[in-house]
């Protein structure tokens, strides 16, 4: 797992340098993707804990949102890059 950390760190960084991206949603995606392959690889019950932290990442996006901290852009792609990488590694 922490390898799997450090190269999405690794990847989110490199994409900063250029293009601001939610390091928060990229962790939320990160999070929902290991837990979705939990699932997955070892068929356990992992829909309720899925569900609330899908909740608990749109909770975290609003946040940032009504902070103006972030875009929807920038959202959506910190979410889908930590989804996709973590899918994309441990699959």
């Amino acid at each position: 797992m922490y390898l799997v950390l450090i190269i999405v760190l690794s990847g989110f960084s490199i994409i900063t340098l250029r293009w601001k991206m939610s390091m928060h949603m990229t962790a939320a995606g990160a999070v929902c993707g290991f837990i979705t392959i939990i699932g997955f690889r070892y068929w356990g019950e992992v829909r309720e804990s899925l569900m609330v932290i899908l909740i608990l990442s749109g909770i975290l996006a609003t946040c940032r949102l009504y902070l103006k901290k972030h875009n929807p852009a920038q959202i959506y792609a910190g979410f889908l890059f930590g989804l996709s990488f973590v899918v994309a590694i441990l699959y």
